[in-house]
Order: C-alpha cells, then structure tokens, then sequence
C-alpha cells in the first residue's frame, strides 16, 4: 500500500510509541522473573506469550467487578501500558496480572485509575476524552486499508497487545469526527531564529522513545539533557536533583549543558 508522506510520519510515531511500550514491558517481564512466583514466568523471552495467555480469555468472559461493572481484556491492556511509564509501579503491574489471573481486577483497576484521574466509578477525569479529541485534531486520518495495515504493524511492534483477533475489520477512530485535523505532518527538519532550547529525555520512556528526544534537540538547533532511567517525564517531578539543576540553570538563566546527562 502507497502511504503519503504525511501519513508515513504520523504512523511512524504511533509504531514507535509502541515499540517503546513493549520495550519497557519486556523490561519489566526481565525484572520480574528474577523474583519468586512471577506471573509471566522465568524466561523473559516467553513473557509475551504468557502475557497473552493471560489476558485473552477475557475477550470473551471479562471480570465482573462492583456494581455490575465488567473488567475486559482492553482495560487489561489499559491498565498495564498505563503502569509501564513507571518502573516504580512494575510490581504493582505485575502482582495485578496475579490477581487477574485469580480473577481479582482491583490492582490493575487502581493503576488505570490513577493515571487517568477517573474515580472508582469510571467518572471524575477526562484524561481518556481531552486525548482522544486532541489525537483526532493532531493526526492524519487513516482509510480502512491504511487502519488494517496499522492494526498489523502495531501487533508485530508490541506483541503484548495482540489480541491473536487479526486486524480484518480496524477502522480510524477519528473517523467520524466532526472536524478535519489540523497536522503539521511532517514537521520540518530545522527550525530556526529560536532562543535557547533544553529537550529533555529519558532513555526508558516508554510513550516517548529516547530517540525522539534526541531529534528534537537537532530539529531545534538546541542542548539535550539525557536521563538514563525508566519513566516518563521528570521535569517538573522534583525527584532528582540532576534534573532539578539543569532544569533552574535553565529556566533561571538560560544556561544550558552541550553534553548533560543524568541518572534516575
């Protein structure tokens, strides 16, 4: 299939994304099989097909839960990539995936909920709502064709979210929305008459692979500060204190570091 150049930039950054994703997934899978009763095994590299043991039959029998709520196999898959953007929260992922396995959603459920702001009810955050329209104003839409062969290439990216469905059938969920967006698809290979620039990036970030980061710094003409570790974002965490010097040299006097790095 012929893909726009438009097109080929968006969806090499949600392949990317990913690829980031299961990264830090089978990072976690390694971390975990090092300790006593791991849920995804003691080889690292059976930990996605375990995984996908796991959570596929709730494709069709997901776990009920409070009030006549249903825990499915998508917020299964919610939940975990929600606990992937924090190595601090990789045993809380992984004891969920126990649990869900014992038929006990309410670890994951807490992971899920306390990256969205949502409450026990499902309501009180608009996380979930304020992404979807921003994604659908930032990104080019997708034909059927061109959603299918997403769908395939996003499985073979981060096989731990493959369902083993297939792709027959994947539409943009943007399809129907009511404004075209407004991308700025590619975005240039420059960018010039700037002030000083920091790009930030973390080795480990799962949603916004290290690489990125590094490319921004050139497509600014600006200073990268490399962070080894695994989470995402640390600017305004406070909870390093590299970090936190680079970030006051900065913002204080626009002092910036040709080579930083720092460590979690």
């Amino acid at each position: 299939m012929r893909w726009t150049r438009t097109w080929a930039a968006s969806g090499e950054r949600r392949l990317s994304q990913y690829a980031g994703f299961q990264r830090s997934f089978d990072e976690m899978a390694a971390a975990c099989s090092e300790g006593a009763k791991c849920p995804l095994g003691t080889d690292p590299e059976q930990a996605t097909e375990t995984f996908n043991r796991i959570a596929r039959p709730l494709l069709d029998e997901p776990l009920a839960y409070g009030r006549g709520m249903k825990f499915t196999y998508n917020n299964l898959i919610d939940s975990v990539i929600a606990g992937l953007y924090y190595k601090a929260v990789w045993p809380k992922i992984t004891k969920g995936i126990a649990d869900v396995r014992k038929g006990d959603p309410q670890q994951l459920l807490a992971i899920s909920q306390a990256f969205s702001g949502e409450g026990p009810d499902g309501g009180g955050g608009n996380f979930s709502e304020a992404n979807y329209a921003i994604t659908c104003m930032d990104e080019v839409r997708m034909t059927p064709g061109q959603a299918v062969e997403m769908r395939e290439q996003t499985y073979r990216s981060a096989p731990f979210v493959d369902p083993g469905t297939g792709a027959a059938g994947a539409r943009d969920a943007c399809e129907f929305w009511p404004v075209g967006p407004k991308t700025a698809y590619p975005f240039p290979d420059r960018v010039g008459g700037l002030p000083t620039t920091l790009t930030i990036s973390i080795t480990g970030d799962p949603s916004t692979p290290h690489q990125a980061g590094v490319n921004l710094a050139k497509t600014l003409g600006g200073s990268l500060l490399t962070v080894q570790g695994e989470q995402h974002t640390i600017a305004s965490a406070g909870t390093s204190a590299c970090v936190n010097r680079a970030v006051a040299d900065y913002l204080v006097d626009l002092r910036v570091s040709a080579k930083a790095r720092c460590t979690l």
